[in-house]
């Protein structure tokens, strides 16, 4: 208790005793003023007063165990929160290197579709590592990515040619049969399936007069002169050989 507490509670010590050594004399009828009626008023006085001191060390031990009590909860929770953010982050370490070994098996992946001509597929799992990569702080992949992306590139690139070559030489050989063609039915006939490239080729073969003929956008298709196509043919074919042995250049 404080110094002001201690005043009080010394007052009303004293008032206490004044009454309870009034009520005693009066009830043994003993004289006020006495010696004996005096003796009473100090033993009273004192009686409070140890009184008093009991229940100020009963109250202090209270609010010292209070205290204890509470600075250990304190200390079991904080125990507890490092034990959760410790389980977090072993959590998250487990997490992303089990993605990182996922990210390393997709990009040998790559490499078995890369031999197998699978291009598209293998973009979108190329570019999938590369952005959980960036996101996830993965650096050393970061090189092994990007020359992967360079090889997907050239491969396309590679294909691209192919694929023109096979679709432009498919489309010479109907050009002087049938009257119209539908793209879907060069894709068909090519196993090639890329609309844009196949209706690139044939605009480009149609302006350059490698056929004769006129694409449609509308239907897709496109319908050929065949009267020109077949008195064109050797002019024509020589055209794509000539086409044909650049790109082979190109290609080496």
């Amino acid at each position: 208790m404080s110094n002001e507490s201690g005043k009080e509670w010394c007052y009303g010590s004293i008032c206490l005793a004044f009454l309870a050594s009034w009520g005693f004399s009066f009830l043994f009828q003993i004289p006020l003023g006495s010696p004996v009626h005096y003796g009473l008023m100090i033993g009273f006085f004192i009686f409070f007063m140890i009184l008093w001191i009991l229940l100020t060390v009963r109250g202090s031990k209270k609010k010292s165990d209070r205290k204890a009590k509470e600075l250990v909860e304190k200390t079991v929770k904080e125990i507890h929160f490092a034990d959760t953010q410790l389980n977090i982050a072993k959590e998250r370490e487990v997490g992303l290197w089990m993605l990182e070994e996922r990210v390393n098996e997709e990009l040998n992946q790559i490499h078995f579709l890369f031999t197998e001509k699978k291009l598209k597929e293998a973009q979108a799992k190329l570019f999938n590592c590369r952005r959980i990569a960036l996101k996830n702080r993965f650096q050393y992949l970061v090189p092994k990515i990007e020359q992967l992306i360079l090889q997907l590139q050239y491969l396309q690139e590679s294909q691209k040619r192919e694929h023109t070559t096979i679709i432009k030489k498919n489309i010479l050989e109907l050009g002087t049969n049938v009257d119209r063609l539908f793209i879907s039915d060069i894709m068909k006939a090519t196993n090639i399936d890329e609309e844009d490239l196949v209706i690139s080729v044939i605009k480009e073969m149609v302006e350059k007069k490698e056929i004769y003929g006129e694409y449609f956008s509308v239907s897709k298709s496109i319908a050929f002169d065949l009267q020109a196509n077949v008195k064109e043919i050797d002019n024509l074919m020589k055209k794509y050989e000539d086409w044909e042995e650049r790109n082979i250049g190109k290609k080496n």
